[in-house]
């Protein structure tokens, strides 16, 4: 419900000032879905990875053993994400997408990981990213393109106090600890917390700025 509440209320107001005031708007997707978007092609065309001149230098992987493999079938089996969550997993990840609201608008672009968003960033000129989305102390954090990796790559990476929420435990959902914690993380190591209201404030003034100039 409250993730549903910022995607109704939230986000659509906020992407409005952005677009409004002519920030870019960046989307990070890695769920196999960007295909299908335009923004994705001209991200591939823009950064030269369709002429292969996009480097990507990675170490290779681990190799596996039967410790590991043990680990990995017990963390499967008894963390995450759980024997018995694996078949509605499965069924949900058939039909994965973005909601309506924070789809790409116009000529805006969407990247997948780190890489991508650097490129794009240096097109733009961005030097500080201001994340919205799920979630706080996972997603936005660690994935491929969050705040751990681009904060090593120099940027600034703040967030906006309303328009996230944080993966919670039983222990932590009523007063949503993992996000307030998520909160002070970000602010402490990564960049800066906004209230929505200040932000959009904000933007509006540069909106209004633009259309006078």
């Amino acid at each position: 419900p409250r993730a549903q509440e910022i995607y109704d209320t939230r986000m659509p107001r906020l992407l409005s000032a952005f677009r409004g005031a002519g920030i870019p708007v960046i989307h990070i997707e890695n769920g196999g879905y960007e295909h299908k978007y335009e923004a994705y092609s001209r991200t591939l065309d823009l950064t030269g990875e369709t002429a292969g001149k996009l480097r990507r230098d990675r170490l290779p992987p681990p190799e596996s053993d039967g410790v590991s493999d043990t680990l990995r079938a017990f963390r499967f089996d008894r963390v995450h994400p759980g024997t018995e969550n694996a078949a509605d997993i499965t069924a949900a990840c058939t039909e994965r997408d973005v909601d309506d609201c924070v789809r790409p608008v116009g000529d805006e672009l969407m990247v997948t990981d780190s890489d991508r968003l650097q490129a794009v960033c240096a097109l733009y000129g961005v030097n500080h990213l201001i994340y919205v989305g799920f979630a706080l102390n996972c997603c936005l954090l660690m994935s491929p393109g969050g705040m751990m990796q681009m904060s090593e790559r120099g940027f600034l990476c703040s967030t906006v106090r309303e328009c996230t929420t944080a993966v919670e435990n039983d222990f932590t959902a009523r007063d949503e600890w993992g996000k307030r914690i998520g909160l002070w993380h970000t602010a402490l190591f990564y960049g800066f917390v906004y209230d929505q209201e200040d932000l959009e404030g904000a933007l509006g003034g540069l909106n209004s700025n633009k259309e006078t100039e």
